[in-house]
This record gives C-alpha cells, sequence and structure tokens, in this order.
C-alpha cells in the first residue's frame, strides 16, 4: 500500500485506517507526555517555593549582603552592579550544587521584587556605554573637527592681521592746521598748494568762483553786512537751494550760516546762528596733503564756518581800524592731534569671525542628540523598553547625562585649544562670563534636541533636517541679526523676537564677550553684565528660560503629565465616549444571536474566574472622520487565560489581534470595557506595576544594531534587576536555550534574520515575568530553529500566561492550549484545537490519483458509489478531492474498499485526512461559519 500527501498540504496523510489510528495515538501520546513533563516541572517548582517560604527571613538577609554565595572568588552585590558582565568570557563555568540552589531561590524571588530606580538606571546607563563605545569614531571626528576648526579660525585672523597691518611712527608735536583749509567740496585751487595756512586766509580765498557759500536770515536784509556770496531772506529758501544742489551735485555747496539773531549795534552786538557743513565724502585732497586722514565730520567741517562767521562778524563791527579792534578781525582757529607714540595697528577681524566660527562648533552635536532618541523611536526600542518596565523618566535622564557627557568632552576640547592659541576670548574675559554662557547653551541645546525629536520618525531625515538647522541656525540667521543689531532705529521688538530663538541668544552673547575683548578693550566680567536686550545678561536669561520652556514640552509629549491631562479629558469627551459606549452597545445587542456557544461560556467563565490575565468586553473605538461612524477595531472581547497556558490569539490582518496585545500592553488605552493582568487593573495608575510582570516579543525586531546578542539580553535582565552571578548565569542559560550562545559576541547586525528573531524571543522569556506576549515568534526561523524555539516555549509556560499570534497554523496546533479566533474585532470561536477541528471539520478529506483519464472517470464513479453524501473539491490531471462527511465512513473499512481494486481502478495513490486547523481558520475568517455543538 502507498500513501500520498493532500495536494492541498494542510496534514499528514495516511492510507490506511492502522496507519491513522497509529498516527492519532503518538500524537496524542506526545501531547500527553509534554502536559505532564510540564505538570511534573509545576509541582517540582511549587514545591521549592514552599521551602522558600519557609526560609524567607534568611533569604532577604542574603540579599542584602550579597547576591552570590561566599567565596575567594565572590563579588558583593553593590560591587556587581555597576560591573559589565563579561560577554569576552568563552569558558563560562557552572556554579556549585550548593549556589545553583541559592541562585534558584533568588532568581524566583526577583519576579517579586519591584524594579527600582537604580537598577533601571544602571542598566540603562551601560547600555548607552556599550553603544557610545561603539559610536567612538563619530564622536572622535567630532572632536577632531572642534580642533581643526579653531586652528582654522586662529589661522586666518593672524593672516588677515599681518596683511593689513600698519605701523604708526611716533609724533611727539603734531602739526597744527588751520581750519579755514578745510570744507567737503570739489573745488581747484588758485595756485599749487604748499601747505601754508596763508594761501587761505580770508574768506574762502583760495576757492574757485563756482563753488558757492551761502549766508541767510529770516528778517528784514541788514543793509551794512557785506555778504560773502549769496543771501537769502528765509530758510526756506536757503534749504530749497540745498536741496537743489543736491540733486544737481552732491559736492556744489560746502556749507551754510543761518543767523537766527543779528544785532550789530556798537553799545550791545548779539550775534546767534547755525551752521550747515557738507559731510559727504569726497575728496581727500587738503586732508591728504596735510596727513589728516583720521579728522572727520564735526571736527574738521564746523570749525571752517565758525570761523568765517566770526571773522566776518568781527570786521563788520570794528571794521579795519587797528585801534578799535587790533588782532581780533584777522581771528584764527587751529587744529591740532594729540601727540602718538610708535604703535601697530591692523583690522581686528578676530572680534568678528569669533562669534560665528564658535556658534558654529558649538552645534556640531545638536544632530547626534536629535538622531539617538529618533533611532529608538524608528525602531521601536523606546516602546519595547517600556513594555519590559522602563520608567520614562529614566530613559530622559540617561539620555541627558549621556548628551552632557559629549557636550563635556568637546566644550574641554575647544577650552584647551583657545587657551593654547591665546584668544583673547579666553584671555581677556573674566573666565566665568564664557563659563555660564557655555554652560547655559549646552542646557538649552539639548532641551532643544529633545523637544524636536518629538517631530521626527526617521534617522535619515533628522540628519538632513539636523544638517540644515545648524546651517541655517549658526550662519543665516546670526548674519541677518548681525545686520541689524548694530543699528540703533532697529525696533527692540524685532530683537527681542530674533532672541527666542535659542542660537541668536547665544551668539549675541558671544558677540558682546568677542567685543568686550577687541584690541584695546579690557575684557568682559559677569558683574558688568545687565538685562538690556543687547547685553550678554539678557542672552543668559534667554537661554535659561527656553531650556524650562523645552523641558516642559518634552515631559508633555512624552506623558508626563497624562496623570491631570486625562482627568480633563475625560471631563471633556464624556459625553463624546457615551455616544459611542451606546453606539457598541447597539452592535453587541443586534449581533447578540449570531455569538456562538463556546464565546458565550466563555464570557460567562471570564467573569468569575482567577485567571492572570482576563479581558471583560474590551473595546478599541477610532473616531470618523468626515461624518462618519466611528471604526470600532476590537468590539467587546471577553477571554481569560490561567497560568500555566499557552493561547494563542488567531486571526487575519486587521482583526484586532495587535490592537488586543498593544491594549494589554499598556501601548494604547482601550475605549471601554475592563482588563485585569494579574489581578491589577488596567489603567495608567497601574502600568508601572503591570509592566513589571509582563514581558514581550514583539512582531518586529526591535534591537540595537551596534549591540551584541550578550549586551542586549544583560541590558533586559539587569532591567528587571539580575546582577552579578545571576545575571550572568541567567543570560548564559538563555543564550544556550535557544543556541546563540557561540554567537552572543557578534553584533545583532551581523546576525541573520532567523537569529534576530530568536534575541527578540529570548528578551520576553530572560525574565520571570508572569505573561508573556509573542507576537508571531518564529518568523523567518528554518525548520530546525523552529521546533526548538517550540520546545524552549514550552518550557517556560508552567509559571506564565503565554498569549501567542501567529499565521501558522502548524505552530498554534504544536503550541496552544487553546486558540482563540478573532474576526473583524470580534471572537469568533475558542476552545481546543482538536474541539475546533471536530466542530468545524465535515468529515475527512480523501484523495485518489490514478494512471490515466479512463481510470480516472471508473475511479470516480466507484468512490460515489460508495459514498453517495461526498462532495468532490476538486479534480485536476487525474487526482481527485473530497469530502465525506463523518458519519458516512468508517475507517475500518476503507483500507479493503480501495487496496483490493487498486489494480483494477488503475489507482496509483490514495490517502484520508482529518480536517485541519487551517481549514477551520478559513471557515470561520471567510465563510463566517459558526460551527456544530
Amino acid at each position: 500500500m502507498s500513501t500520498t500527501s493532500d495536494p492541498s498540504d494542510l496534514s499528514e496523510t495516511q492510507s490506511s485506517n492502522t496507519d491513522l489510528e497509529l498516527t492519532d495515538k503518538k500524537q496524542r501520546k506526545e501531547k500527553k507526555q509534554r502536559k505532564d513533563k510540564s505538570q511534573k516541572k509545576d509541582k517540582k517548582q511549587r514545591k521549592k517555593k514552599k521551602l522558600q517560604t519557609s526560609s524567607s527571613d534568611e533569604m532577604s538577609k542574603q540579599e542584602s549582603k550579597s547576591s552570590s554565595v561566599s567565596d575567594s572568588h565572590s563579588t558583593p552585590t553593590n560591587a556587581t552592579s555597576l560591573s559589565i558582565a563579561s560577554e569576552e568570557d568563552d569558558t563560562l563555568q557552572p556554579p556549585s550544587k550548593s549556589r545553583n540552589k541559592k541562585i534558584k531561590k533568588k532568581m524566583r524571588d526577583l519576579s517579586k521584587k519591584k524594579l527600582g530606580f537604580k537598577n533601571q538606571f544602571i542598566a540603562l546607563f551601560l547600555k548607552n556605554l556599550y553603544l557610545q563605545k561603539r559610536a567612538k569614531k563619530t564622536n572622535l571626528i567630532i572632536y577632531a573637527f572642534t580642533i581643526i576648526f579653531i586652528v582654522y579660525v586662529f589661522g586666518v585672523g593672524e593672516i588677515v592681521h599681518r596683511y593689513l597691518e600698519e605701523t604708526i611712527p611716533e609724533n611727539k608735536n603734531p602739526e597744527s592746521y588751520e581750519s579755514d583749509i578745510f570744507l567737503n567740496a570739489n573745488f581747484p585751487y588758485v595756485d599749487t598748494p604748499t601747505g601754508s595756512p596763508d594761501k587761505f586766509e580770508g574768506e574762502l580765498s583760495a576757492m574757485s568762483q563756482n563753488l558757492t557759500f551761502y549766508v541767510t536770515r529770516d528778517y528784514e536784509p541788514y543793509d551794512q553786512f557785506q555778504p560773502i556770496l549769496t543771501l537769502y531772506d528765509t530758510k526756506d529758501s536757503l534749504d530749497d537751494q540745498f536741496f537743489q544742489s543736491y540733486e544737481k551735485n552732491l559736492q556744489e555747496i560746502a556749507g551754510g550760516i543761518y543767523f537766527e539773531h543779528l544785532d550789530l549795534s556798537p553799545d550791545s552786538p548779539k550775534v546767534e546762528y547755525s551752521v550747515y557743513f557738507n559731510s559727504t565724502d569726497t575728496t581727500n585732497m587738503i586732508i591728504q596733503m596735510y596727513k589728516q586722514s583720521q579728522l572727520e565730520g564735526l571736527t574738521m567741517y564746523m570749525p571752517t564756518l565758525v570761523n568765517t562767521a566770526n571773522r566776518n562778524i568781527f570786521k563788520k563791527l570794528w571794521g579795519d581800524d587797528p585801534s578799535k579792534s587790533g588782532d581780533a578781525a584777522d581771528l584764527f582757529v587751529g587744529l591740532k592731534d594729540f601727540p602718538e607714540f610708535k604703535r601697530k595697528e591692523a583690522l581686528d577681524i578676530m572680534s568678528i569671525e569669533q562669534p560665528f566660527s564658535f556658534n558654529f562648533i558649538l552645534h556640531m552635536l545638536f544632530p547626534v542628540f536629535m538622531v539617538s532618541i529618533v533611532y529608538e523611536k524608528e525602531n521601536l526600542l523606546i516602546d519595547l523598553m517600556k513594555m519590559m518596565g522602563l520608567k520614562t523618566r529614566i530613559y530622559w535622564l540617561v539620555n541627558w547625562l549621556f548628551d552632557w557627557a559629549l557636550y563635556f568632552v568637546q566644550v574641554t576640547v575647544f577650552y584647551i585649544m583657545l587657551v593654547i592659541l591665546r584668544f583673547r576670548f579666553i584671555t581677556q574675559n573674566d573666565f566665568s562670563i564664557h563659563f555660564v554662557l557655555l554652560l547655559l547653551w549646552g542646557n538649552t541645546m539639548i532641551s532643544m534636541a529633545f523637544f524636536l525629536s518629538n517631530f521626527f520618525k526617521k534617522v535619515k531625515s533628522t540628519y538632513i533636517i539636523g544638517i540644515f538647522l545648524v546651517v541655517f541656525l549658526t550662519f543665516v540667521l546670526p548674519t541677518y541679526y548681525w545686520s541689524i543689531a548694530g543699528n540703533n532705529s532697529t525696533p527692540y521688538t524685532i530683537i527681542f523676537l530674533l532672541k527666542c530663538v535659542p542660537s541668536i541668544a547665544f551668539v549675541q552673547a558671544l558677540m558682546a564677550i568677542s567685543d568686550a575683548s577687541a584690541i584695546g578693550q579690557p575684557g568682559a566680567k559677569i558683574d558688568e553684565t545687565s538685562l538690556d536686550i543687547k547685553n550678554t545678561g539678557s542672552s543668559y536669561l534667554f537661554l535659561f528660560v527656553q531650556s524650562i520652556i523645552f523641558y516642559t514640552l518634552t515631559a508633555y509629549f512624552n506623558g508626563f503629565f497624562d496623570p491631570v491631562l486625562n482627568k480633563i479629558k475625560h471631563f471633556i469627551k464624556k459625553k463624546f465616549l457615551k455616544k459611542i459606549l451606546h453606539h457598541t452597545q447597539t452592535i453587541d445587542q443586534d449581533e447578540e444571536d449570531e455569538v456562538p456557544q463556546d464565546v458565550l461560556d466563555e464570557i460567562k467563565r471570564v467573569k468569575n474566574c482567577d485567571d492572570e490575565v482576563r479581558i471583560l468586553g474590551l473595546g478599541k473605538s477610532y473616531p470618523g472622520k468626515d461624518g462618519n461612524l466611528p471604526k470600532h477595531a476590537l468590539k467587546g472581547l471577553h477571554l481569560g487565560i490561567p497560568k500555566g497556558q499557552i493561547f494563542a490569539l488567531l486571526g487575519p490582518n486587521g482583526a484586532g489581534k495587535t490592537t488586543t496585545m498593544s491594549i494589554l500592553s499598556g501601548l494604547i488605552s482601550p475605549t471601554f470595557g475592563k482588563a485585569y493582568i494579574n489581578d491589577l487593573k488596567l489603567n495608567r495608575h497601574n502600568m508601572d506595576k503591570i509592566h513589571q510582570i509582563i514581558s514581550i516579543c514583539p512582531q518586529y525586531d526591535c534591537l540595537w544594531g551596534e549591540q551584541s546578542g550578550w549586551e542586549t539580553l544583560e541590558f533586559f535582565a539587569r532591567l528587571h534587576g539580575y546582577q552579578g552571578e545571576i545575571l550572568k548565569k541567567r543570560v548564559t542559560q538563555t543564550l544556550q536555550d535557544l543556541d546563540l550562545f557561540e554567537d552572543r559576541k557578534k553584533l545583532i547586525n551581523e546576525y541573520s534574520g532567523g537569529m534576530k528573531r530568536r534575541i527578540s524571543l529570548a528578551i520576553s522569556l530572560i525574565v520571570d515575568s508572569k505573561i508573556v506576549f509573542l507576537d508571531e515568534p518564529t518568523t523567518g526561523m528554518d525548520p530546525s530553529s523552529k521546533r526548538k524555539v517550540w520546545d524552549v516555549i514550552q518550557e517556560k509556560k508552567a509559571d506564565r500566561a503565554i498569549i501567542l499570534t501567529t499565521h501558522s497554523m502548524e505552530e498554534a496546533d504544536a503550541l496552544a492550549d487553546r486558540i482563540g479566533i478573532l474576526e473583524n474585532g470580534k471572537l469568533r470561536a475558542i476552545g481546543v484545537s482538536e474541539e475546533l477541528k471536530k466542530r468545524f471539520g465535515k468529515g475527512y478529506k480523501f484523495s485518489i490519483h490514478t494512471n490515466s483519464t479512463k481510470n480516472d472517470k471508473r475511479a470516480h464513479k466507484y468512490f460515489m458509489k460508495k459514498y453517495p453524501n461526498a462532495q468532490l473539491l476538486n479534480s485536476l490531471a487525474c487526482t481527485r478531492n473530497y469530502e465525506i462527511p463523518k458519519d458516512d465512513i468508517l475507517l475500518s473499512t476503507v483500507f479493503n474498499q480501495f487496496e483490493s481494486r487498486k489494480e483494477k481502478l488503475g489507482i496509483l495513490d490514495w490517502g484520508i485526512s482529518h480536517t485541519t486547523l487551517e481549514e477551520v481558520f478559513l471557515r470561520i475568517t471567510v465563510n463566517n461559519e459558526i460551527g456544530d455543538f
């Protein structure tokens, strides 16, 4: 007799009733053996627990003293808690029997131990330390670039300084110059000037006739006053002439005099006047001739006009009579510089480039801070750590400390280079003024990176936008600020708004400190700062307030204020939630007749049971958009999973499996219904306690690529309080169970897909959690690894309630003690695998393969004669598949009926099989069948 497999490949087939019965017996025997084995192990562990309880006082004392027994190589717990368990040790020796007993007792007791701040802090700190160790090349590049860029800034400053440097000779007795020679206008000379003031004596006698000088008054003309060139009756007339001349030629007018009061009576003369002078830069001919390049504006031009007016007034009062005027009519006013010492002067380029360069250097870590957080968000590592018990505040605290450590190293390198190269930014200013600035900037930059990381989901986009922000915040925006900050007409509102950007507040302080330490300046002191909008003190205040705002927003986005906000949201949404609940109840009532009996039985059972996981009417609804009804992802699920049981939750995509696990693990909140995890009600208040007793193997591998397998498991074991010898033993045993011990040193990036999946499973099994969620744990594994994993899961279920989701019906059949099938958010069937097959199976599958088309028809005719109620499922290439009602066939007669006519009918192969779990699944989810009871 020969056998064949059913063409659908859904189950093992047999060709005779004897083989079928033997196989059924063998399967039942294997399953019974696995069950007996787990029960024996459970009894053994309960017995050990009783022994442990009797010696609990002694154990508590031992825990407070040490995490391992005392011998010549033992290490105290407090010391080992900070040590890194060496994954490099290839010869891990198993502990002695006496030590083994104590270790096992403590390992069981750890499940009852509250996860403390210290354990989680150390676990996360060491994890980050491993990652920074692997990222040392990136960090060294940043620090090396800091050194190179500072050297570059110094080099540019030195080159510019040397190129533009000018030596000013000593001049103890500077030459005096009469003010008459200084008028800012284009004019030719009457003759070649020799530098003698005599050439310019009189009322602008050295100027040509096309140079116009204006004298005006706003009252009746004074006939006795001899005008210099042109007389205007009013000031407006003079102004009009100025404007007209400006349009023609800026240099047509040298200046003007406006007499506000003019009384030249001999008894009480009184004269009041204003002068106008042309300050537009024109020829420097006279100035260059007398080497007075530093004289400008008021110092140069106004005395010339004042002297001209005064001399004419004196001449009018006293004329040319020496007895009346003496030398007064020939009044001369001159200019003279202070004596000068020999010195070198050059453009102080360093005070200009320092603020922009230092601003750029101290922004380089900004994208690094953001990427480190976004990486863990993108790979769902933050969610996994939360579900494994990590407290959110510890996560942000450790990241804050590591960011500060990276920044501290960069600032130290920055300081050392500035000291070595003697930057006046360091040597000229008080240490406290730039120390406080860099301290505030580091804190603000980290807080800003934390805040902005909430808006990114991908590492690649974070890098690109981060680099763009660095360029914009260190060059583009500061350049604009620099162009308007020196203008006194710029409104303070604009300055204030720009300083609300942290980088501008920082660069403004750098500018102020650089200006204070420029050549010839005394330097800045912190006690001289003020809160003026353009002063360093205001920048300190801006940076401090900004860091507080960013930290507060980060806390808000990460749920620190949820307990308070949830109460407010609950009050606001109360009416809306009632509408959802009412709609859901209406749906449930309308469909009550369609609820299968096994689901109704489960609903009644779970209300009064003490299972580890109890789900009572759990539902999740999402508000409808654009006027649509709410979308119900989960509709009143009732379910209970006791300790020591593997429950397989099956269903098509979108059935509600992931939603259920996300709610139970605390990732999302239910819309209605209740759930209890180890008698703890599922709510935000209890989530920290619940996370201590659950573990999860997520659907996708949430792993750090730059960590080794050992380091990954060590982190999650530390997270749950394992230390010292217990930690090492736990990690070693878990790796060995899953055939990963030999590859423990490899980085996760070097693992195959199946190995990564096993590490994800190991994370969920390394701790003594009471409830384990396994979301498709064997995806991507080869058959050998898959069966190995099945054995490990069976061994670990004794003290746990395990919820398994899978698309492999074979896996569910092999592992699950009970199976539940979800469809469209509702539980459609629940029970043991064999019960479901019996309930939804319509009989047996029968297949016949013949040697010719003629015999195919003859065999079909014979088969239908024997089993008239059979249904032909399909026919292809001389192979036919039938379904026979289970009441129409006796397995004991099948063998004789077909073996005796095999040659006559031309039958090459035939086979019979039970209904498979996959067929049950398809009938429920595709055909919406309920089954027979």
